[in-house]
């Protein structure tokens, strides 16, 4: 007889896909819980001792409940640090697998359910968009809630970030460091793909004049400024070099060196501090506005509506179809990958600069 050794991911799918999983949900005085066909409130310290009835099973709760210890400063989340390690030793012994939802993701799992906000309706919720979705992103609780040193200098890093590409939106892109991106885009032009032009409008059909005007000072095959993304192409430049003089108020291309590495940022680092990727983030900084809803969500829009002429802008992500959802993740991958390769083609621009 063949064992197969299933990782915790396959694992985590194979109990869903068994109706093995139930979902969390806390209240002020009360916790809800639903197990696929019915909805149960309980007490906190109830769900505390849940994994006990419910051995060999997947848990699944919101991030902010079951991700996040209450603190001095913070009273709204239900349970301290000691009872959430607790609750995780308890998952443990009794070989439940427990994943924190986003809850950020909440109103989408609303939307697609078609069910009312309520604490009796929001793990029916969950569980409908858990089920349905098997690529949907779910966090590993931490076994400890300190801060890492890299999510310190993330946080003053970030800050910084968003200070300078304020100031870049208020000046219209009309900094020094804007200057630079202008004067090197031809050299970004040429280091990227055909894919990543074209989620920048940087491909030959949208950015270049086509005609010459001497009355208007351009020739043909001269850069059409105006019609590049400029601030989601300053957004990841600015995450690498840009720095406000106190003095001048202006924005000089000084490079953005990490202390703890004495180096520019990685995309690894970039991509989770900076800009904030991850559905789990809090306050996801100027950065990800402009990349994801101002670049990333307007580009899949006009994707989507001229390949297969679906109006998308006025949807929520929990109102697509099981075939919107998929034409959305497809484009939504293509435009990842052209911000890394953006970033990756601007950092060794800026590291030989």
């Amino acid at each position: 007889m063949t064992t197969f050794n299933l990782s915790k991911r396959s694992n985590f799918r194979v109990r869903v896909n068994n109706y093995k999983f139930i979902t969390l949900d806390c209240g002020k005085n009360s916790a809800t819980y639903f197990d696929g066909e019915k909805v149960f409130i309980i007490s906190h310290q109830e769900l505390l001792e849940l994994p006990i009835k419910y051995p060999g099973y997947a848990f699944v709760g919101e991030d902010a409940h079951f991700g996040v210890p209450r603190t001095n400063k913070s009273l709204a989340q239900p349970f301290t640090a000691p009872q959430l390690q607790g609750l995780y030793e308890l998952c443990r012994e009794n070989d439940v697998i427990l994943r924190l939802f986003p809850q950020k993701s909440t109103p989408r799992a609303k939307l697609y359910s078609k069910l009312k906000k309520s604490d009796l309706d929001d793990p029916k919720s969950i569980y409908k968009l858990v089920l349905d979705f098997e690529e949907i992103k779910l966090k590993t609780p931490k076994t400890f809630f300190e801060s890492t040193q890299a999510q310190k200098e993330g946080y003053r890093m970030k800050n910084k970030l968003n200070k300078v590409l304020n100031y870049a939106r208020y000046g219209d892109y009309s900094d020094e460091n804007a200057a630079w991106l202008k004067d090197h885009m031809e050299e970004l032009i040429s280091r990227l793909s055909e894919d990543a032009k074209k989620c920048f409008n940087l491909d030959e059909s949208t950015c270049r004049y086509k005609v010459s005007s001497k009355k208007k000072g351009f020739e043909a095959g001269d850069l059409r400024i105006n019609q590049i993304s400029i601030p989601q192409l300053y957004s990841i430049l600015a995450s690498m070099q840009g720095e406000i003089d106190e003095e001048s108020l202006d924005i000089l291309p000084n490079k953005v060196i990490r202390n703890s590495t004495g180096d520019l940022p990685s995309w690894t680092f970039a991509k989770k501090h900076l800009f904030c990727f991850s559905p789990f983030h809090q306050k996801g900084g100027v950065a990800r506005s402009n990349l994801y809803y101002h670049g990333k969500r307007n580009w899949i829009i006009k994707q989507v509506k001229e390949k297969y002429n679906e109006n998308l802008r006025s949807k929520n992500r929990g109102e697509f179809s099981l075939e919107q959802d998929v034409i959305f993740r497809h484009y939504r991958k293509t435009y990842t990958s052209a911000i890394k390769e953006v970033f990756n083609a601007m950092r060794d621009m800026i590291s030989k600069s």
